[in-house]
């Protein structure tokens, strides 16, 4: 909700900061409950391959989204989409294609 808000003030960064920080988050409590799990590793539990899938999707999508924040690309296309956005986009429909499908 704050990103809508944000995005909505014209606070482009803002928005993307706060959706990378709550992945951060998302990821540190992972690593937190994987440490205390007492029956071994919690990521060594997670056996269906899918998974496996979506996470390199996920991981990919956000280190384009790095790269792109980092070197930002002056060259838009018509729908003013910049190549990380679309690369971006075409990572999620692909992946959630390959998800339905498979």
């Amino acid at each position: 909700m704050s990103s809508l808000t944000a995005i909505r003030l014209n606070a482009a960064d803002l928005a993307v900061s706060n959706i990378f920080g709550s992945n951060l988050f998302n990821l540190a409590i992972l690593g937190i409950y994987d440490l205390a799990y007492l029956r071994g590793s919690l990521f060594g539990e997670i056996n269906h391959p899918i998974h496996a899938f979506t996470t390199v999707i996920a991981i990919m999508m956000t280190a384009i989204a790095l790269v792109g924040l980092i070197y930002r690309a002056s060259k838009r296309s018509r729908l003013h989409l910049t190549w990380d956005g679309v690369a971006i986009l075409l990572l999620y429909v692909g992946g959630m294609y390959a998800i339905y499908r498979g």
